[in-house]
């Protein structure tokens, strides 16, 4: 359904829904199984999703693969698509296609990188995509909000696929070695400064100075002082 009208989708077909579009899936009494791909644009972000009916069970489900940064000239290619489909054209069908499959070969190999990385090891110091993510993290240890999504985000991918690759060639998740620069940076300024807790606290990205002095001392095995 679409603001209010029906749309029924057989196989084959695709459907553009314009920002702000008001929609819902209704199941479809089908002999067969189907299922249904659809992403969602929030570029430079594509969420994946996919729509299974099961006959057997009569029953829908829809499920969220994943997360994908697009970097291609998708509002482009999508805009040309929608003008191919009001065209008056014979080859108006062989144009979408084209257009089609232009935006699923920007798309696709981006969902694919969301598999965990199971390549060759490759050096952590030497590559630019960690070098870049822990400079990044040093930079913004103050930032409470600093995480692994925007983490991800810096290095234009997927947080699912930076956390793996990340782990795959460090040894250690993103989120585990910012705590853990987080941590050396607090033990460096509590020893050559006289900042009070609270204040080295706030430097290194917390915003309880009581979850700090916890977080210290499961790193060190000693209270912050």
């Amino acid at each position: 359904m679409i603001d209010g009208v029906p749309c029924l989708l057989v196989q084959g077909q695709f459907c553009i829904l314009p920002p702000n579009a008001t929609h819902y899936e209704v199941k479809v009494t089908s002999k067969s199984d189907y299922r249904l791909i659809w992403f969602c644009l929030k570029l430079p972000i594509v969420e994946t999703f996919v729509t299974r009916y099961t006959s057997g069970s009569s029953v829908l489900r829809i499920e969220r693969i994943n997360d994908a940064y697009i970097a291609g000239p998708v509002t482009d290619l999508l805009e040309a698509l929608t003008d191919a489909g009001h065209a008056d054209d014979p080859f108006q069908p062989y144009v979408k296609r084209g257009y089609l499959l232009n935006f699923l070969g920007i798309v696709a190999p981006q969902i694919k990188h969301t598999v965990p990385n199971t390549g060759v090891p490759a050096s952590a110091v030497e590559d630019p995509v960690i070098s870049s993510a822990i400079a990044f993290m040093k930079t913004n240890l103050h930032d409470p909000d600093l995480g692994v999504r925007s983490m991800a985000r810096h290095v234009a991918f997927s947080p699912n696929y930076f956390n793996d690759y990340f782990r795959d060639r460090v040894g250690t998740p993103p989120y585990h070695y910012l705590l853990r620069l987080r941590m050396d940076e607090s033990r460096r300024l509590l020893a050559d400064t006289d900042l009070p807790i609270s204040t080295v606290a706030t430097r290194v990205g917390f915003t309880s100075p009581g979850h700090f002095s916890r977080t210290f001392k499961q790193s060190f095995n000693e209270s912050p002082q």
